[in-house]
Protein backbone atom coordinates (compact mmCIF):
# COMPACT_ATOMS: atom_id res chain seq x y z
CA UNK A 1 0.00 0.00 0.00
CA UNK A 2 1.45 3.73 -0.79
CA UNK A 3 1.26 5.58 1.43
CA UNK A 4 1.88 10.04 0.75
CA UNK A 5 1.67 11.30 4.38
CA UNK A 6 3.41 14.00 4.39
CA UNK A 7 5.81 15.39 1.28
CA UNK A 8 9.03 13.07 1.10
CA UNK A 9 12.26 14.63 2.32
CA UNK A 10 14.01 12.14 -0.38
CA UNK A 11 13.97 13.39 -4.03
CA UNK A 12 14.58 10.55 -5.47
CA UNK A 13 15.98 10.98 -9.20
CA UNK A 14 16.25 14.35 -9.31
CA UNK A 15 19.48 16.36 -7.23
CA UNK A 16 18.62 18.46 -4.29
CA UNK A 17 18.15 22.10 -4.90
CA UNK A 18 18.89 25.30 -3.65
CA UNK A 19 17.19 25.56 -0.31
CA UNK A 20 16.77 21.84 0.19
CA UNK A 21 18.97 20.52 3.19
CA UNK A 22 21.85 17.67 2.57
CA UNK A 23 21.40 15.76 5.39
CA UNK A 24 24.56 14.51 5.28
CA UNK A 25 26.85 16.12 7.80
CA UNK A 26 29.64 14.69 5.88
CA UNK A 27 28.17 16.12 2.65
CA UNK A 28 28.42 19.64 4.31
CA UNK A 29 32.11 19.38 4.84
CA UNK A 30 32.63 18.38 1.48
CA UNK A 31 30.64 21.50 0.15
CA UNK A 32 33.14 23.81 2.10
CA UNK A 33 35.89 22.08 0.81
CA UNK A 34 34.70 22.20 -2.92
CA UNK A 35 33.64 25.95 -2.60
CA UNK A 36 37.66 26.65 -0.69
CA UNK A 37 38.60 25.16 -4.17
CA UNK A 38 36.63 27.13 -6.26
CA UNK A 39 37.01 30.46 -4.91
CA UNK A 40 40.80 30.34 -4.82
CA UNK A 41 41.99 27.72 -7.78
CA UNK A 42 42.08 28.46 -11.13
CA UNK A 43 40.73 25.14 -12.60
CA UNK A 44 38.60 23.01 -10.03
CA UNK A 45 37.44 19.61 -11.16
CA UNK A 46 35.15 17.74 -9.27
CA UNK A 47 34.51 13.91 -9.93
CA UNK A 48 32.85 11.18 -8.69
CA UNK A 49 31.15 8.17 -10.14
CA UNK A 50 27.27 8.12 -11.48
CA UNK A 51 24.70 8.96 -8.95
CA UNK A 52 27.41 10.34 -6.41
CA UNK A 53 25.24 13.54 -6.09
CA UNK A 54 27.65 15.58 -7.68
CA UNK A 55 25.63 18.40 -8.61
CA UNK A 56 23.28 17.99 -5.81
CA UNK A 57 26.20 19.13 -3.64
CA UNK A 58 27.14 22.30 -6.07
CA UNK A 59 23.63 23.16 -6.35
CA UNK A 60 21.97 22.59 -2.92
CA UNK A 61 25.26 23.24 -0.44
CA UNK A 62 28.55 25.12 -2.50
CA UNK A 63 26.35 27.33 -4.25
CA UNK A 64 25.02 29.38 -1.02
CA UNK A 65 28.20 28.85 0.80
CA UNK A 66 29.37 31.20 -1.84
CA UNK A 67 26.61 33.81 -2.14
CA UNK A 68 27.92 36.78 -1.48
CA UNK A 69 31.33 37.74 -0.10
CA UNK A 70 34.48 38.59 -1.69
CA UNK A 71 33.50 36.90 -4.93
CA UNK A 72 30.42 37.38 -7.44
CA UNK A 73 27.75 34.81 -7.35
CA UNK A 74 28.97 31.84 -8.37
CA UNK A 75 27.78 31.06 -11.96
CA UNK A 76 26.56 27.34 -12.82
CA UNK A 77 25.58 25.92 -16.19
CA UNK A 78 25.51 23.43 -18.69
CA UNK A 79 26.52 22.56 -22.47
CA UNK A 80 22.67 21.16 -22.72
CA UNK A 81 19.58 23.41 -22.79
CA UNK A 82 16.81 22.94 -20.30
CA UNK A 83 14.13 24.86 -21.98
CA UNK A 84 14.37 25.58 -26.02
CA UNK A 85 14.21 28.91 -27.62
CA UNK A 86 13.55 29.92 -31.06
CA UNK A 87 16.66 29.82 -33.31
CA UNK A 88 15.84 31.76 -35.80
CA UNK A 89 15.40 34.88 -33.42
CA UNK A 90 19.18 34.16 -32.96
CA UNK A 91 21.82 35.95 -34.94
CA UNK A 92 25.03 33.36 -36.05
CA UNK A 93 25.88 31.25 -32.65
CA UNK A 94 27.13 28.08 -31.11
CA UNK A 95 24.89 26.04 -30.03
CA UNK A 96 26.37 24.77 -27.02
CA UNK A 97 27.69 28.02 -25.92
CA UNK A 98 24.96 29.35 -25.62
CA UNK A 99 23.01 26.65 -23.92
CA UNK A 100 25.67 27.68 -21.15
CA UNK A 101 25.78 31.04 -21.50
CA UNK A 102 21.87 30.67 -21.14
CA UNK A 103 22.86 28.85 -17.45
CA UNK A 104 25.42 31.09 -16.57
CA UNK A 105 22.85 34.54 -17.40
CA UNK A 106 19.38 33.30 -16.56
CA UNK A 107 18.02 36.37 -16.01
CA UNK A 108 19.42 37.74 -19.50
CA UNK A 109 16.84 37.89 -22.44
CA UNK A 110 18.61 34.98 -24.76
CA UNK A 111 19.19 37.50 -27.75
CA UNK A 112 21.57 39.15 -25.89
CA UNK A 113 23.79 35.70 -25.68
CA UNK A 114 23.09 34.82 -29.24
CA UNK A 115 26.99 35.58 -30.91
CA UNK A 116 28.54 35.93 -28.27
CA UNK A 117 31.52 33.49 -27.37
CA UNK A 118 32.06 32.12 -23.88
CA UNK A 119 35.49 33.86 -24.10
CA UNK A 120 34.21 37.17 -24.80
CA UNK A 121 31.11 37.06 -22.39
CA UNK A 122 33.56 35.98 -19.30
CA UNK A 123 35.66 38.61 -20.61
CA UNK A 124 33.13 41.01 -20.13
CA UNK A 125 31.48 39.60 -16.76
CA UNK A 126 35.44 39.99 -15.42
CA UNK A 127 35.77 43.43 -16.48
CA UNK A 128 32.58 44.68 -14.27
CA UNK A 129 34.31 44.28 -11.10
CA UNK A 130 37.93 42.92 -9.66
CA UNK A 131 36.26 40.38 -7.48
CA UNK A 132 36.50 36.60 -8.71
CA UNK A 133 34.47 35.69 -11.15
CA UNK A 134 33.30 31.53 -10.54
CA UNK A 135 32.03 29.66 -13.60
CA UNK A 136 30.75 26.31 -13.10
CA UNK A 137 29.42 23.40 -15.50
CA UNK A 138 27.84 20.68 -14.37
CA UNK A 139 27.45 17.30 -16.11
CA UNK A 140 30.81 18.00 -18.01
CA UNK A 141 30.37 14.46 -19.32
CA UNK A 142 28.31 16.14 -22.42
CA UNK A 143 31.44 17.72 -23.58
CA UNK A 144 32.47 14.25 -24.77
CA UNK A 145 28.49 12.77 -25.53
CA UNK A 146 27.08 15.34 -27.20
CA UNK A 147 29.50 17.60 -28.95
CA UNK A 148 31.43 17.05 -32.06
CA UNK A 149 35.20 16.84 -31.34
CA UNK A 150 35.64 20.30 -33.38
CA UNK A 151 32.67 21.77 -31.37
CA UNK A 152 34.06 20.79 -28.06
CA UNK A 153 37.63 22.37 -29.09
CA UNK A 154 35.90 25.40 -29.65
CA UNK A 155 34.25 25.76 -26.70
CA UNK A 156 37.44 24.31 -24.97
CA UNK A 157 39.89 27.10 -26.82
CA UNK A 158 37.29 29.77 -25.21
CA UNK A 159 37.78 28.61 -21.88
CA UNK A 160 41.12 28.31 -22.01
CA UNK A 161 41.49 31.63 -23.94
CA UNK A 162 39.15 33.38 -20.91
CA UNK A 163 42.29 31.80 -18.15
CA UNK A 164 44.40 33.69 -19.98
CA UNK A 165 42.80 36.89 -20.18
CA UNK A 166 41.34 37.51 -16.71
CA UNK A 167 43.30 36.78 -13.71
CA UNK A 168 39.96 36.49 -11.76
CA UNK A 169 38.37 34.13 -13.47
CA UNK A 170 38.03 30.66 -11.39
CA UNK A 171 36.45 27.95 -13.60
CA UNK A 172 34.91 24.33 -11.83
CA UNK A 173 34.13 21.39 -14.05
CA UNK A 174 31.87 18.79 -12.25
CA UNK A 175 32.25 15.43 -14.65
CA UNK A 176 32.24 11.72 -13.99
CA UNK A 177 35.20 9.72 -12.85
CA UNK A 178 35.20 7.76 -16.18
CA UNK A 179 35.48 10.88 -18.38
CA UNK A 180 38.32 12.17 -15.93
CA UNK A 181 40.78 11.99 -18.01
CA UNK A 182 39.23 12.62 -21.41
CA UNK A 183 38.56 16.12 -19.27
CA UNK A 184 42.08 16.41 -17.96
CA UNK A 185 43.51 16.61 -21.98
CA UNK A 186 40.65 18.86 -22.78
CA UNK A 187 41.30 21.52 -20.32
CA UNK A 188 44.98 21.77 -21.03
CA UNK A 189 48.39 22.81 -18.67
CA UNK A 190 45.96 25.06 -16.50
CA UNK A 191 46.75 25.14 -12.71
CA UNK A 192 44.08 22.42 -12.28
CA UNK A 193 42.54 20.81 -8.73
CA UNK A 194 40.57 17.23 -8.79
CA UNK A 195 38.47 16.71 -5.69
CA UNK A 196 36.44 13.58 -5.76
CA UNK A 197 33.16 12.72 -4.25
CA UNK A 198 32.64 9.12 -3.75
CA UNK A 199 29.61 7.46 -2.21
CA UNK A 200 28.40 8.08 1.64
CA UNK A 201 29.53 5.94 4.68
CA UNK A 202 27.52 4.05 6.67
CA UNK A 203 26.70 7.02 9.45
CA UNK A 204 26.41 9.48 6.83
CA UNK A 205 24.00 6.69 5.22
CA UNK A 206 21.82 6.40 8.18
CA UNK A 207 21.25 9.87 8.77
CA UNK A 208 19.62 10.20 5.68
CA UNK A 209 17.34 7.56 6.46
CA UNK A 210 16.16 9.24 9.51
CA UNK A 211 12.99 10.58 8.57
CA UNK A 212 12.16 7.25 7.54
CA UNK A 213 12.14 6.54 11.84
CA UNK A 214 9.77 9.39 12.28
CA UNK A 215 6.69 8.84 10.17
CA UNK A 216 3.81 7.06 11.23
CA UNK A 217 4.34 3.26 10.79
CA UNK A 218 7.74 4.12 10.37
CA UNK A 219 10.95 2.05 10.81
CA UNK A 220 12.78 1.13 14.15
CA UNK A 221 16.04 2.34 14.06
CA UNK A 222 17.33 -0.94 13.88
CA UNK A 223 15.67 -1.73 10.64
CA UNK A 224 17.30 1.63 9.33
CA UNK A 225 20.48 0.55 10.32
CA UNK A 226 19.89 -2.49 8.50
CA UNK A 227 18.99 -0.67 5.47
CA UNK A 228 22.37 0.81 5.12
CA UNK A 229 24.35 -2.72 6.03
CA UNK A 230 22.45 -4.26 3.18
CA UNK A 231 23.24 -1.20 0.61
CA UNK A 232 26.64 -1.83 1.60
CA UNK A 233 26.50 -5.64 0.88
CA UNK A 234 27.69 -7.49 -2.32
CA UNK A 235 26.34 -11.29 -2.52
CA UNK A 236 27.97 -13.42 -5.42
CA UNK A 237 28.89 -16.53 -5.62
CA UNK A 238 32.87 -18.48 -6.55
CA UNK A 239 33.17 -20.55 -9.09
CA UNK A 240 32.08 -23.84 -7.53
CA UNK A 241 28.28 -21.97 -6.40
CA UNK A 242 29.58 -21.04 -2.81
CA UNK A 243 28.29 -17.24 -1.61
CA UNK A 244 30.79 -14.69 -1.12
CA UNK A 245 30.08 -11.80 0.54
CA UNK A 246 32.00 -8.77 0.71
CA UNK A 247 31.43 -4.84 1.88
CA UNK A 248 31.54 -1.92 -0.21
CA UNK A 249 33.36 0.79 1.57
CA UNK A 250 30.45 3.24 0.81
CA UNK A 251 26.33 3.54 0.00
CA UNK A 252 26.07 4.32 -3.35
CA UNK A 253 23.90 7.81 -3.05
CA UNK A 254 21.15 7.00 -5.98
CA UNK A 255 20.61 3.69 -4.33
CA UNK A 256 19.94 5.24 -1.16
CA UNK A 257 17.51 7.72 -2.09
CA UNK A 258 15.75 5.34 -4.17
CA UNK A 259 15.49 2.73 -1.20
CA UNK A 260 14.42 5.54 0.95
CA UNK A 261 11.93 6.83 -1.19
CA UNK A 262 10.13 3.95 -1.87
CA UNK A 263 10.30 2.62 1.75
CA UNK A 264 8.86 6.06 2.63
CA UNK A 265 5.60 5.73 -0.13
CA UNK A 266 5.35 2.41 1.12
CA UNK A 267 3.68 1.32 4.57
CA UNK A 268 3.58 -2.19 3.62
CA UNK A 269 7.40 -2.20 2.99
CA UNK A 270 8.69 -0.42 5.97
CA UNK A 271 6.03 -3.14 7.54
CA UNK A 272 7.93 -6.10 6.08
CA UNK A 273 11.38 -4.34 7.40
CA UNK A 274 10.29 -3.54 11.14
CA UNK A 275 9.31 -7.40 10.86
CA UNK A 276 12.24 -9.13 9.12
CA UNK A 277 14.54 -7.35 11.89
CA UNK A 278 18.10 -7.34 10.85
CA UNK A 279 17.20 -9.13 7.38
CA UNK A 280 16.49 -6.34 4.63
CA UNK A 281 18.06 -8.07 1.88
CA UNK A 282 14.91 -8.52 0.22
CA UNK A 283 13.00 -5.38 0.87
CA UNK A 284 15.85 -3.18 -0.53
CA UNK A 285 16.20 -5.59 -3.45
CA UNK A 286 12.37 -4.81 -4.07
CA UNK A 287 13.01 -1.32 -3.52
CA UNK A 288 15.83 -0.89 -5.92
CA UNK A 289 14.25 -3.27 -8.53
CA UNK A 290 11.12 -1.24 -8.58
CA UNK A 291 13.36 2.13 -9.02
CA UNK A 292 15.38 0.06 -11.58
CA UNK A 293 12.28 -1.39 -13.60
CA UNK A 294 10.79 2.21 -13.32
CA UNK A 295 13.55 3.77 -15.20
CA UNK A 296 14.29 1.33 -17.40
CA UNK A 297 10.67 1.15 -19.06
CA UNK A 298 10.81 4.55 -19.60
CA UNK A 299 14.09 5.07 -21.36
CA UNK A 300 12.68 2.33 -23.10
CA UNK A 301 9.01 4.53 -24.00
CA UNK A 302 11.45 7.14 -24.80
CA UNK A 303 13.02 5.17 -27.46
CA UNK A 304 10.53 3.23 -28.78
CA UNK A 305 11.42 -0.17 -27.02
CA UNK A 306 9.90 -2.99 -25.36
CA UNK A 307 11.09 -2.59 -21.83
CA UNK A 308 11.10 -6.70 -21.21
CA UNK A 309 13.50 -6.79 -24.13
CA UNK A 310 15.57 -3.89 -22.62
CA UNK A 311 15.50 -5.20 -19.00
CA UNK A 312 16.81 -8.64 -20.33
CA UNK A 313 18.91 -7.15 -22.46
CA UNK A 314 20.96 -5.42 -19.81
CA UNK A 315 20.74 -7.58 -17.24
CA UNK A 316 22.50 -10.54 -19.73
CA UNK A 317 24.80 -8.00 -20.62
CA UNK A 318 26.01 -6.39 -17.41
CA UNK A 319 25.11 -9.29 -14.96
CA UNK A 320 27.64 -11.76 -14.41
CA UNK A 321 26.44 -15.78 -14.26
CA UNK A 322 28.03 -15.67 -10.65
CA UNK A 323 25.64 -12.16 -9.71
CA UNK A 324 28.78 -9.48 -9.95
CA UNK A 325 28.34 -6.61 -12.11
CA UNK A 326 30.29 -6.35 -14.94
CA UNK A 327 31.45 -4.28 -18.16
CA UNK A 328 30.03 -4.81 -21.39
CA UNK A 329 31.33 -3.09 -24.64
CA UNK A 330 28.49 -0.33 -26.24
CA UNK A 331 28.93 -2.04 -29.48
CA UNK A 332 28.80 -5.76 -28.02
CA UNK A 333 25.85 -5.41 -25.45
CA UNK A 334 22.84 -5.69 -28.26
CA UNK A 335 21.77 -2.37 -26.44
CA UNK A 336 21.82 1.05 -28.84
CA UNK A 337 24.59 3.50 -27.03
CA UNK A 338 22.26 6.44 -27.35
CA UNK A 339 20.11 4.07 -25.22
CA UNK A 340 23.00 3.44 -22.67
CA UNK A 341 24.14 6.77 -22.23
CA UNK A 342 20.36 7.76 -21.56
CA UNK A 343 20.73 4.94 -18.23
CA UNK A 344 23.94 6.60 -17.58
CA UNK A 345 22.19 10.14 -17.70
CA UNK A 346 19.61 8.68 -15.18
CA UNK A 347 22.28 7.48 -12.50
CA UNK A 348 21.87 3.54 -12.96
CA UNK A 349 24.88 2.82 -15.40
CA UNK A 350 28.31 3.84 -15.26
CA UNK A 351 31.03 3.99 -17.80
CA UNK A 352 33.38 6.02 -20.10
CA UNK A 353 31.59 5.84 -23.38
CA UNK A 354 32.79 2.86 -24.90
CA UNK A 355 32.10 0.57 -21.85
CA UNK A 356 29.69 0.77 -19.78
CA UNK A 357 28.66 -1.09 -15.90
CA UNK A 358 26.28 -0.89 -12.58
CA UNK A 359 26.67 2.45 -11.26
CA UNK A 360 27.04 0.24 -7.87
CA UNK A 361 28.10 -3.35 -7.22
CA UNK A 362 24.70 -3.22 -5.20
CA UNK A 363 22.51 -2.78 -8.13
CA UNK A 364 23.57 -5.63 -10.01
CA UNK A 365 21.13 -8.35 -8.20
CA UNK A 366 18.01 -5.89 -8.75
CA UNK A 367 19.16 -5.82 -12.46
CA UNK A 368 19.45 -9.56 -12.85
CA UNK A 369 15.71 -9.39 -11.59
CA UNK A 370 15.11 -7.55 -14.53
CA UNK A 371 15.55 -10.73 -16.89
CA UNK A 372 13.22 -13.02 -14.75
CA UNK A 373 10.05 -12.25 -16.82
CA UNK A 374 8.57 -11.42 -13.10
CA UNK A 375 5.41 -9.31 -14.18
CA UNK A 376 5.79 -5.88 -13.34
CA UNK A 377 3.67 -2.83 -13.08
CA UNK A 378 2.92 -0.71 -15.87
CA UNK A 379 4.68 2.57 -15.12
CA UNK A 380 2.88 5.56 -15.88
CA UNK A 381 3.72 7.25 -19.07
CA UNK A 382 6.46 10.05 -19.71
CA UNK A 383 5.63 13.02 -19.48
CA UNK A 384 5.44 16.05 -21.96
CA UNK A 385 7.98 17.67 -20.34
CA UNK A 386 10.02 14.75 -20.07
CA UNK A 387 9.71 13.86 -23.53
CA UNK A 388 10.36 17.78 -24.16
CA UNK A 389 13.77 16.94 -22.15
CA UNK A 390 14.81 14.17 -24.01
CA UNK A 391 14.43 15.84 -27.47
CA UNK A 392 16.54 18.75 -26.41
CA UNK A 393 19.38 16.14 -25.47
CA UNK A 394 18.63 14.14 -28.84
CA UNK A 395 19.71 13.82 -31.84
CA UNK A 396 17.57 15.70 -34.87
CA UNK A 397 15.20 12.37 -36.27
CA UNK A 398 14.93 11.58 -32.36
CA UNK A 399 14.08 14.95 -31.35
CA UNK A 400 11.36 15.35 -33.85
CA UNK A 401 9.18 11.86 -32.58
CA UNK A 402 10.05 13.49 -29.06
CA UNK A 403 8.82 16.48 -29.88
CA UNK A 404 5.87 15.39 -31.74
CA UNK A 405 4.43 12.97 -28.54
CA UNK A 406 5.33 15.64 -26.38
CA UNK A 407 2.87 18.00 -28.21
CA UNK A 408 0.02 15.34 -28.88
CA UNK A 409 0.09 14.44 -25.09
CA UNK A 410 0.23 18.07 -24.15
CA UNK A 411 -2.73 19.44 -25.80
CA UNK A 412 -4.09 22.13 -23.79
CA UNK A 413 -1.53 23.32 -21.56
CA UNK A 414 0.06 26.48 -23.28
CA UNK A 415 3.36 26.18 -22.01
CA UNK A 416 3.99 22.46 -23.57
CA UNK A 417 2.29 23.90 -26.81
CA UNK A 418 4.76 26.88 -26.60
CA UNK A 419 7.79 24.73 -25.65
CA UNK A 420 7.33 21.74 -27.94
CA UNK A 421 6.45 24.10 -31.03
CA UNK A 422 9.52 25.96 -30.19
CA UNK A 423 11.71 23.10 -30.81
CA UNK A 424 9.80 21.81 -34.04
CA UNK A 425 10.61 25.04 -35.79
CA UNK A 426 13.75 24.95 -34.70
CA UNK A 427 14.46 21.37 -36.29
CA UNK A 428 12.95 22.63 -39.56
CA UNK A 429 14.48 25.78 -39.70
CA UNK A 430 17.54 23.96 -38.84
CA UNK A 431 16.63 21.62 -42.02
CA UNK A 432 16.05 24.22 -44.40
CA UNK A 433 12.30 23.98 -44.19
CA UNK A 434 11.24 27.02 -43.89
CA UNK A 435 7.28 27.30 -44.26
CA UNK A 436 7.14 24.32 -41.94
CA UNK A 437 9.12 26.05 -39.24
CA UNK A 438 6.98 29.50 -39.55
CA UNK A 439 3.91 27.21 -38.99
CA UNK A 440 5.58 25.96 -35.92
CA UNK A 441 6.78 29.70 -34.78
CA UNK A 442 3.12 30.69 -35.33
CA UNK A 443 1.45 28.59 -33.21
CA UNK A 444 4.23 28.91 -30.67
CA UNK A 445 3.35 32.64 -30.78
CA UNK A 446 -0.38 32.08 -30.20
CA UNK A 447 0.62 29.71 -27.09
CA UNK A 448 2.38 32.28 -25.99
CA UNK A 449 0.11 35.12 -26.55
CA UNK A 450 -2.54 32.88 -24.40
CA UNK A 451 0.73 32.74 -21.45
CA UNK A 452 0.67 37.04 -21.54
CA UNK A 453 4.38 35.93 -22.05
CA UNK A 454 5.02 39.13 -24.49
CA UNK A 455 8.75 38.68 -25.01
CA UNK A 456 8.69 35.03 -26.20
CA UNK A 457 5.64 36.61 -28.77
CA UNK A 458 8.21 39.20 -29.85
CA UNK A 459 11.60 36.53 -30.44
CA UNK A 460 8.59 33.72 -32.49
CA UNK A 461 7.65 37.13 -34.47
CA UNK A 462 11.17 38.15 -35.21
CA UNK A 463 12.01 34.27 -36.28
CA UNK A 464 8.87 34.20 -38.07
CA UNK A 465 10.17 37.80 -40.13
CA UNK A 466 13.53 36.52 -40.47
CA UNK A 467 11.94 33.48 -42.51
CA UNK A 468 9.91 36.18 -44.79
CA UNK A 469 13.20 37.98 -45.20
CA UNK A 470 15.66 34.62 -45.94
CA UNK A 471 12.51 33.64 -48.24
CA UNK A 472 12.54 36.95 -50.32
CA UNK A 473 9.65 38.79 -48.85
CA UNK A 474 11.25 41.96 -47.36
CA UNK A 475 8.17 43.95 -46.84
CA UNK A 476 6.72 40.87 -44.99
CA UNK A 477 9.55 40.62 -42.49
CA UNK A 478 9.45 43.94 -42.14
CA UNK A 479 5.83 44.24 -40.65
CA UNK A 480 6.56 40.60 -38.52
CA UNK A 481 9.87 42.76 -37.53
CA UNK A 482 8.05 45.91 -36.70
CA UNK A 483 5.87 44.02 -34.55
CA UNK A 484 8.66 42.30 -32.64
CA UNK A 485 10.53 45.43 -31.95
CA UNK A 486 7.34 46.78 -30.25
CA UNK A 487 7.20 43.66 -28.28
CA UNK A 488 11.17 43.79 -27.54
CA UNK A 489 12.43 47.39 -27.89
CA UNK A 490 15.65 47.95 -27.61
CA UNK A 491 16.55 44.57 -28.23
CA UNK A 492 19.87 44.63 -30.66
CA UNK A 493 19.05 41.19 -32.45
CA UNK A 494 15.55 42.09 -33.27
CA UNK A 495 16.59 45.92 -34.29
CA UNK A 496 19.55 43.93 -36.63
CA UNK A 497 17.26 41.67 -38.36
CA UNK A 498 14.79 44.76 -38.91
CA UNK A 499 17.53 46.61 -40.64
CA UNK A 500 18.52 43.54 -42.29
CA UNK A 501 15.11 43.17 -44.11
CA UNK A 502 15.18 47.45 -44.72
CA UNK A 503 18.13 46.93 -46.86
CA UNK A 504 16.75 43.99 -48.62
CA UNK A 505 13.52 46.45 -49.15
CA UNK A 506 15.60 48.83 -50.71
CA UNK A 507 15.36 51.36 -47.55
CA UNK A 508 19.30 51.23 -46.82
CA UNK A 509 18.98 55.00 -45.06
CA UNK A 510 16.15 53.22 -43.05
CA UNK A 511 18.65 50.72 -41.72
CA UNK A 512 21.50 53.24 -41.01
CA UNK A 513 19.53 55.12 -39.01
CA UNK A 514 18.33 52.20 -36.97
CA UNK A 515 21.62 51.10 -36.21
CA UNK A 516 23.91 54.16 -36.85
CA UNK A 517 26.58 51.87 -38.42
CA UNK A 518 27.56 48.83 -40.43
CA UNK A 519 25.43 45.75 -41.19
CA UNK A 520 26.47 42.13 -41.14
CA UNK A 521 24.06 40.98 -43.94
CA UNK A 522 24.07 37.15 -42.54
Amino acid sequence: MNDPGPASPFPGARPYRAGEELPSPRRAAQARDVAVLWRSRRVTIVHGPAGSGRTSLLEAAVRPLLEGGAHRAPLLGAVLPDRPFPTAALPAHEPFEFALLRGWAPTTWPTALGGTTVRDWLRDRCAESPRPVLAGIDQADDLFQRLTAAQRERLMAGLRGALGDNPSLRLLFSVRTGRLGALRDAVGPADTTEYRLGGLEAADARAVLEPLTTVPAGLPPAAADAVVDDLMTIRTTDEDGRAVTRRAETVHTWSLQQASLQLWRSRRMRGRLARSGRDARTVVDQALGAALWRVVSRVAELFDRDPGWLGRALAEALVAPSGAGRDADAHDSGVPEEILRALQDRQVLDGDGRRFRPAADRLAAPLALLATGVDRPAPSPASPSEQLRAALAAGPDRALTLAESALAAGRGDSATEMDARILLGDLAFAAGERETAERHYRAAALAAEVRRDVPMVGALLAAIGRIHRLGGDPGGALGLLKSASARLPGDRAVQAELARAFVASGQPRAAAALLGGPLDQR
